[in-house]
């Protein structure tokens, strides 16, 4: 199911988001495949209202089985960014069970 949390100014709200996510396995997803991120948090600084939806998402979807959640590591994932090289940005980065990440 496509769920859009960018609108037409390309912003989502963190809550926007976190209701996406819940949206997705609330209502039958056994997968959720994102790609996007947010550019700038990177671990520790998470997002809460996100992270917990995902693992909202992680635990509770599938009827209590757990979803399969995967993020694109991002563009920055292969090439410097702001100073650091190979930079795999939020959410990831988030190190969770359940959750994988691949380079696009």
């Amino acid at each position: 199911m496509p769920i859009k949390i960018f609108g037409q100014s390309t912003t989502a709200t963190d809550n926007g988001v976190a209701s996406a996510i819940d949206f997705a396995w609330q209502n039958g997803a056994d997968v959720i495949s994102n790609s996007w991120n947010y550019q700038g948090v990177d671990f520790p600084n998470y997002v809460p209202a996100i992270t917990n939806a995902v693992n909202r998402a992680r635990t509770q979807g599938r009827g209590n089985l757990g979803c399969v959640i995967v993020f694109s590591a991002s563009n920055t994932a292969t090439r410097s960014y702001n100073g650091y090289q190979g930079v795999v940005s939020y959410p990831a980065n988030l190190i969770l069970d359940g959750i994988l990440t691949g380079n696009p």
